[in-house]
C-alpha cells in the first residue's frame, strides 16, 4: 500500500451538529500536520453536512464522504477504503482530541513498529474545561511502554473497546481482513473490531497517557429500541467466526471469549429498558447453554462474581431474572413523583411496599440530581421492582411518557409532597385501581393516586406527560379539582432531540386540550390551564437551556398562544362596540392592581372596556380581577399559561372590540380621569391613527417627574399637532399612545414574544405603518419608577440584544443618527451590567459581536463629531479586563479574537496600544 500521509483519521458523522464543529477544530489543529481527515456523513438531516463542507473548503486535508444512512459499520468501512495514511485513527464526531494526540501516538507506533498503539482517555462533560477532564484508567495494569503480543497478555481483551483511543497500522488491517460489521442500523460495532485487532496483532504498545476527550453527556443511559436489542449478538457471532478461522477457538482464547461475551451481554442487559430486558435475557440464557454444552465455559476464565451469577442463571433461568431484574409479567405500572431527593429512598421503599409483587415502580424527581439517582440505585438494590422513570420516558427533561415502555395493564401515578406517603390512603387508591376494567378503558382520580387503564391512555391518541397524569388532566370527564402541580425543573443545557420531542408533543396536547375544554365555563377551563402551566414552563425552559447552535436549529421559542385562554365576560360584553379597549397584562401584580384599575375605571370616557389578561399569576391577582368584575361589568378577564407581557398583550388585542386600543401595565396608572377622553378627542378630531401625550414617572417617595429634556426630550410633547417619527427618533414611550385597532389588525402588528425589549419593537412596527402620529402636551401616562429590582437573566439579555439590533436596523435604514446614538448609549451605559454578567453565554456574545461588526460610525455622534475611525462597544472593549477564571469567558475571548468585530479592536491597539 502506497501511503501519502502519516495518519488518516476517520470521523463518522450522523446528526451531530451540536458537537461536530468542536471535533473538527481539534483535528485541524493537531500538531502532526501530515494527516488526512475523512468525514463520513451517514445521511445526516441536520446541519452537520454544511459544517463538514465548511471545513473541507478551508482545509484540504479534510475529505467528506456523503452517503445515505446505512449505519456506523458501513460508514467506517468506506472510510477505511479511502484512507491513505500509514496508520488509521478514529475520532467520534461528538468527541475531540488533544492537539498532540496524533503526533504522540504516531511517534510511538513508528518507533516501535507496532500493529496497534493504545492509550487511555479522558471523560468530558459539557461546560467543563478540557484541562479539567477526568482521566480514565481504561488499560488497567497492562504491559505499558513495551512491545507485546496480545495473545500472551489476554487481559487486553477485557478492557473497554475504546477504539478511538489508539492508532492501527493500515497494512495490518488490510492483510488480516479486519473491517467493521456493516449491519444496517446496528450498534456496538466497535466490539468485534476491537477483538479482531488484538487477536491478530503480533506487536502492540500501550501508553498510560490520555489524549482523546470522550464526551459523556451525549451517551444514552438506556436502549429503548427493539431494533438494537440484539445487535451485540451479531458482534459476538462475528468474534466467534474470526476466532474459528484462525483456530483461536481451540486456543486458550477460546475459553476467554465466553467471559468477554458474558460481560458484554450482561452490560447490554443492564442498560436495556425493563420492557426489553426479558426478550434479550432469554437469548442470553439460550446462547450460554449452547456454550456450556460445547464445553466452552471454564470457571478458570471467569472472575468469582461473574461465574457465580452465570452459574445461578443457568441453574435457575426462571428464578434468576425476577431476583435480579424484577417481575417477568407486570400487572400494574406505578410512577412515583417526588419534589426533590430529600427522603427519596424512604419514599420509594414505602411506595413499593404498598404495590403488588407483580407490579413495577418508576421513580421520577422534579430535580433529578445526583442525590436522586443514587437514591434510586440504593432502593433498587433492596427491591428489583424499582426503576428510574427515565427508562419509561420518551423525553426525560419534560417527563414525556413512552407508552410502549409501560408493561402493566393499569397505570398509577403517585405524587408525593414532603411528609411522606399516607399508606392507608395509598392502599385504598391501589385497590380502586385494580377494579378498573381494562376492556372498557377507565380512569380514577384520588388524593393519593391518579389511576388509568393502559387501554384508556392509548385510546386518547394524545401525548402523555407525567405531570398531567399526576394532576388529573387525563380523565374521561374533565375534573375541576387538582391534586397539586408537579413538573420537572430543567437544569442546565439539554439535548435538542429532547426539546423537539417535547415541543411537538406539547403542540398536539394544546390542540387536544382546546377540543376537550370547548364549551366549558371559566373555572373549569382555568383549572386545566393551571395544570398545563407547569408543563408549558418546563418545555419553554428546555428551549432556553439549548446550546446556541441548537436553539438556531430549533427555531423561535415556543408560544403558549396555541392554547385557548379561559375568558370571563363582563355584564356589558354584549353591548355596542366600545370606543376604546384598555389592555392590561397582569402577572403577580396584586400590590398595585387595584390602583391601576381605579385609574382606568374612573375615566370619564364613555364606552370603555377593560381587557385584563392574567399571565399565569401565582399570587391573588386573578382573584382580585374576578372580584372587581362583580362590581364593574366593563371588565373582561382572560387567564392563560405564562407567556410574558408581549404574549398577554397580543391575547388582549385578539379579545378587544374597541375602535381604539390603549395599554397600561398593572403597576402604573393614568394621571387623571380625563386622560383617555383627551386622547380619543385629539385622535378622532385630527383623523390620526396613532395619538399620544407626554410621559411622566412617579418615584417610590411619591415625587413625580413630568418634564424631560436632553436625550429624553421625546418623552415630553411641548405643543399639539402631528409629528413625524424622524422628529423624536425613538423606540421608547409607546405606552402613552392610543392605537386605532384597525391599524394593528390590518398590518398584522403584534408584540414579539420576547422576555425583554418586545415593546420598542412593537412601537417601531406601528411607526412604520402609521407614518406619523398626533401629539398632545398633556401627561397621558404615569409610570412607577424604581419600585421593583431588575434581574438580568441570560434569556432577557439575549432578547435585549436581539431587540436592540432590530431597532438599530430601523434607525440605520432611515438615517436616524440620534436614535442610533441613543441605542449605543443604552448598550454602553444602561445595559452594560447585564452584558458583562452574561457575556460568557454563546448567544449573548455572538449577538453583541454581530452588533459591533455592523456599526455605522457615521450614525454615532461621538465617533462622527471627533472623526474617530473606530468605535468599540464597552462590554467588548472591557472583555480582556474581565475575570478569566471562567472557562466560558476564556472560550468567548478566543472566539472573539476570530470574529469580524476583532478587526476594530486590532485597529484600536495599533493606534493607541494595549
Amino acid at each position: 500500500m502506497t501511503t501519502t500521509c502519516a495518519v488518516s483519521i476517520l470521523v463518522p458523522v450522523c446528526n451531530v451538529e451540536r458537537y461536530v464543529r468542536h471535533c473538527l477544530e481539534s483535528l485541524v489543529l493537531q500538531t502532526l500536520d501530515d494527516i488526512q481527515i475523512i468525514c463520513i456523513d451517514d445521511g445526516s438531516t441536520d446541519s452537520s453536512p454544511a459544517i463538514l463542507e465548511e471545513f473541507r473548503r478551508i482545509d484540504d486535508r479534510v475529505e467528506v464522504i456523503s452517503k445515505p444512512n446505512s449505519g456506523y459499520g458501513d460508514s467506517m468501512n468506506k472510510g477505511l477504503e479511502q484512507a491513505r495514511g500509514e496508520y488509521i485513527g478514529i475520532v467520534e464526531s461528538d468527541d475531540f482530541a488533544s492537539p498532540e494526540m496524533s503526533e504522540e501516538l504516531y511517534r510511538l507506533a513508528k518507533r516501535h513498529d507496532v500493529d496497534v498503539v493504545k492509550s487511555n482517555f479522558l471523560e468530558h462533560a459539557n461546560g467543563r474545561a478540557p484541562q479539567d477532564d477526568t482521566p480514565v484508567d481504561n488499560l488497567g495494569d497492562g504491559p505499558f511502554d513495551t512491545v507485546f503480543c496480545p495473545l500472551d497478555h489476554q487481559g487486553v481483551f477485557l478492557w473497554r473497546p475504546a477504539i478511538w483511543s489508539g492508532l492501527y497500522k493500515a497494512s495490518f488491517l488490510k492483510e488480516n481482513g479486519i473491517r467493521f460489521l456493516p449491519t444496517p442500523g446496528a450498534s456496538f460495532q466497535d466490539t468485534s473490531f476491537n477483538f479482531k485487532v488484538f487477536a491478530a496483532a503480533k506487536r502492540a504498545y500501550l501508553t498510560k497517557s490520555a489524549y482523546l476527550h470522550y464526551r459523556i453527556d451525549n451517551a444514552n443511559s438506556s436502549v429503548k429500541s427493539m431494533k438494537k436489542v440484539f445487535c451485540i449478538c451479531d458482534e459476538y457471532k462475528e468474534i466467534w467466526r474470526f476466532a474459528h478461522e484462525r483456530g483461536l477457538d481451540e486456543h486458550s482464547l477460546g475459553k476467554l471469549i465466553p467471559f468477554i461475551q458474558y460481560g458484554g451481554y450482561r452490560w447490554n442487559l443492564d442498560r436495556l429498558t425493563p420492557g426489553l430486558q426479558l426478550d434479550f435475557y432469554q437469548t442470553f440464557v439460550k446462547e450460554f447453554i449452547e456454550l456450556r454444552n460445547k464445553g466452552l465455559l471454564s470457571e478458570k476464565s471467569f472472575n468469582g462474581p461473574s461465574w457465580s451469577d452465570l452459574s445461578e442463571m443457568l441453574a435457575d433461568p426462571e428464578g434468576f431474572f425476577p431476583a435480579h431484574y424484577g417481575p417477568k409479567k407486570i400487572e400494574s405500572t406505578f410512577f412515583l413523583l417526588l419534589e426533590d431527593a430529600r427522603d427519596a429512598e424512604k419514599a420509594m421503599l414505602e411506595a413499593v411496599g404498598a404495590i403488588g409483587s407483580n407490579d413495577e415502580l418508576f421513580c421520577a424527581c422534579a430535580v433529578p440530581d445526583d442525590a436522586f439517582r443514587q437514591a434510586v440505585q440504593n432502593a433498587r438494590l433492596k427491591d428489583k421492582r424499582i426503576f428510574d422513570a427515565d427508562e419509561a420516558l420518551a423525553s426525560a427533561p419534560s417527563a414525556l411518557v413512552d407508552l410502549d415502555q409501560i408493561r402493566g395493564d393499569r397505570v398509577g401515578v403517585i405524587a408525593v409532597h414532603h411528609g411522606g406517603i399516607d399508606r392507608r390512603t395509598l392502599a385504598d387508591g391501589i385497590a380502586a385501581l385494580r377494579t378498573l376494567d381494562t376492556r372498557k378503558g377507565e380512569s380514577l382520580a384520588g388524593t393519593a393516586l391518579q389511576g388509568f387503564t393502559k387501554e384508556f391512555l392509548a385510546s386518547l391518541d394524545v401525548p402523555l406527560f407525567l405531570s398531567l397524569m399526576a394532576n388529573g388532566f387525563y380523565t374521561p370527564e374533565t375534573s375541576t379539582e387538582s391534586t397539586g402541580a408537579w413538573a420537572p425543573k430543567i437544569i442546565g443545557e439539554c439535548a435538542l432531540a429532547d426539546y423537539q420531542a417535547s415541543q411537538a408533543a406539547l403542540s398536539r396536547l394544546f390542540a387536544w386540550a382546546n377540543r376537550k375544554t370547548e364549551g366549558l365555563g371559566f373555572a373549569a377551563r382555568k383549572s386545566l390551564i393551571d395544570k398545563i402551566g407547569p408543563l408549558w414552563l418546563a418545555v419553554r425552559d428546555l428551549h432556553r437551556g439549548l446550546g446556541y447552535t441548537d436553539r438556531i436549529e430549533a427555531g423561535e421559542a415556543p408560544s403558549p398562544k396555541a392554547l385557548d385562554a379561559a375568558v370571563l365576560e363582563g355584564d356589558e360584553a354584549d353591548e355596542a362596540i366600545p370606543t376604546l379597549s384598555v389592555i392590561v397584562p397582569v402577572y403577580n401584580a396584586g400590590s398595585y392592581l387595584q390602583g391601576c384599575l381605579d385609574s382606568v375605571l374612573s375615566q370619564s370616557l364613555h364606552g370603555i372596556e377593560v381587557v385584563c389578561v392574567d399571565d399565569g399569576s401565582s399570587d391573588d391577582s386573578l382573584s382580585q380581577l374576578v372580584e372587581r368584575q362583580k362590581a364593574d361589568g366593563r371588565l373582561r378577564i382572560a387567564a392563560q399559561v405564562n407567556g410574558g407581557a408581549g404574549n398577554a398583550r397580543n391575547r388582549g388585542i385578539e379579545l378587544s372590540r374597541g375602535r381604539w386600543l390603549a395599554f397600561i401595565d398593572p403597576d402604573d396608572y393614568y394621571p387623571d380621569k380625563d386622560t383617555l377622553q383627551r386622547l380619543v378627542d385629539a385622535a378622532e378630531g385630527s383623523g390620526a391613527e396613532l395619538c399620544g401625550g407626554s410621559f411622566s414617572t412617579v418615584y417610590p417617595d411619591g415625587s413625580v417627574k413630568d418634564r424631560f429634556s436632553g436625550m429624553q426630550a421625546f418623552y415630553t410633547f411641548r405643543k399639539e399637532g402631528f409629528r413625524a417619527p424622524d422628529v423624536d427618533q425613538t423606540d421608547y414611550g409607546w405606552i402613552r399612545f392610543i392605537y386605532r385597532r384597525d391599524l394593528l389588525v390590518d398590518n398584522g402588528i403584534r408584540f414579539p414574544e420576547m422576555q425583554w425589549y418586545e415593546d420598542p419593537l412593537f412601537f417601531t412596527q406601528v411607526l412604520e405603518a402609521a407614518g406619523r402620529y398626533y401629539a398632545i402636551p398633556d401627561a397621558a401616562y404615569r409610570y412607577r419608577e424604581d419600585h421593583k429590582p431588575q434581574v438580568w437573566t441570560v434569556g432577557k439579555t439575549r432578547d435585549l440584544l436581539k431587540g436592540i439590533a432590530l431597532s438599530m436596523d430601523f434607525a440605520k435604514e432611515r438615517g436616524y443618527a440620534r436614535m442610533y446614538t441613543t441605542l449605543i448609549k443604552r448598550l454602553d451605559e444602561d445595559y452594560y451590567p447585564a452584558l458583562v454578567d452574561n457575556i460568557s453565554d454563546d448567544e449573548v456574545f455572538c449577538r453583541l459581536s454581530a452588533i459591533q461588526a455592523s456599526l455605522d460610525l457615521n450614525l454615532i455622534a461621538s465617533a462622527r463629531e471627533s472623526k474617530e475611525r473606530f468605535f468599540v462597544l464597552r462590554a467588548l472593549k472591557d472583555l480582556k479586563d474581565l475575570k478569566v477564571g471562567s472557562p466560558a469567558i476564556v472560550r468567548m475571548a478566543r472566539r472573539f479574537s476570530k470574529s469580524r468585530a476583532y478587526k476594530s479592536i486590532q485597529s484600536i491597539r495599533e493606534r493607541f496600544g494595549d
